[in-house]
């Protein structure tokens, strides 16, 4: 069974408006996924850094599960600590090899995929969001991200200065949802 990491950048009020109202999906900027093989510490001199990305994080809710870990994200100020480091890492990694076979190009490219996600996200002032799933389809992470619309990224940068406010928007609306769907789901019942 082959474990793929979620990686996503993700705007701050998405995480809010998650713990808000659970049920709701998570809009990322941007997400890839990464093979769990791309995690080895064979993978050096970037393995260490790899893992800190994938792995550490604060849990976005104690309460999800998952057989490997529970998806957990970055706030943005540690996202720009940690595209600095790969930035440091980056200029002065030794050359693997002489050999260009030694250092093979999917590990490069699960590498680049990964960084080019803290990446965006730093220089947006996202999060960096972490998830497992299992391919194949045996259990899921009860955690849905998916990738924004185009119209849905415009309202960021538009609200950006506004963020506080964003926030407080945003839990209003899927408050009223969620009463929304609590009535009629009473209609449902007494009807």
């Amino acid at each position: 069974m082959a474990l793929i990491n979620t990686i996503a950048s993700v705007p701050m009020w998405e995480i809010h408006a998650y713990r808000i109202h659970r049920p709701h999906v998570v809009r990322a900027s941007l997400i890839r996924g990464i093979s769990s093989f791309g995690m080895g510490g064979w993978t050096d001199p970037f393995g260490l850094l790899l893992q800190e990305v994938m792995l550490d994080g604060a849990p976005i809710d104690p309460a999800l599960t998952h057989d490997r870990d529970i998806p957990r994200f970055h706030a943005p100020d540690r996202v720009r600590s940690l595209h600095r480091r790969i930035d440091d890492l980056r200029r002065g990694a030794p050359p693997v090899s002489d050999d260009p076979e030694s250092y093979d190009d999917w590990v490069r490219s699960e590498l680049s995929v990964a960084f080019e996600v803290v990446r965006r996200a730093a220089e947006a002032g996202e999060c960096v969001v972490t998830a497992w799933e299992i391919v194949g389809g045996v259990r899921g992470v009860p955690f849905r991200i998916r990738e924004q619309t185009q119209a849905e990224a415009v309202l960021p940068r538009l609200a950006l200065p506004l963020s506080g406010v964003a926030v407080v928007i945003g839990a209003t609306l899927a408050l009223a949802e969620w009463r929304q769907r609590r009535m009629r789901a009473r209609d449902r019942e007494e009807g």
